[in-house]
């Protein structure tokens, strides 16, 4: 979650270096005050679209995209037609906004999920997990464990 907030407010700021004139950055704060409503919405179409569940889900790269294009969009009503909170921004802004976001948060998934699953190999963050069963079994069921990366059995 704290990856794909920096990723985010790392695009709104993208956006605004790009398609803003360098008066905007006379109050920086202004910034980041208008990011906070678009974190909000990011965390609401992740959460809807199930990126935080564990599995398989939060490595969906695809539809990461799509997410993001949805939050642009809803982004793009809110402070465009709405003029909620800072109504002087473009719609290249906006484009802008939606190049950065769709490139900064699959690959800050993708760099977290490498940097998690290398730090697994080496025995870090598995949790460990007691085994019952028959002897025949036991054998498949270990390996059926070791297979998810999670467990240290």
């Amino acid at each position: 979650m704290v990856a794909d907030a920096a990723a985010i407010v790392a695009a709104w700021l993208g956006a605004m270096a790009v398609s803003t004139p360098a008066s905007v950055w006379v109050a920086p704060a202004a910034g980041l005050y208008s990011a906070l409503p678009v974190l909000v919405i990011g965390y609401s179409i992740f959460s809807a679209s199930r990126f935080y569940q564990s599995g398989s889900a939060r490595k969906d790269y695809l539809g990461l995209v799509g997410a993001t294009t949805l939050l642009t969009l809803s982004s793009f009503l809110l402070f465009k037609y709405f003029q909620a909170f800072s109504p002087g921004l473009s719609k290249a802004y906006f484009l802008a906004f939606w190049g950065f976001a769709t490139v900064l948060v699959p690959l800050n998934r993708f760099i977290v999920d490498v940097v998690t699953t290398r730090l697994r190999q080496l025995g870090f963050g598995l949790y460990p997990a007691f085994l019952i069963a028959d002897g025949p079994k036991q054998n498949q069921a270990t390996q059926l464990i070791k297979s998810e990366g999670h467990y240290k059995v």
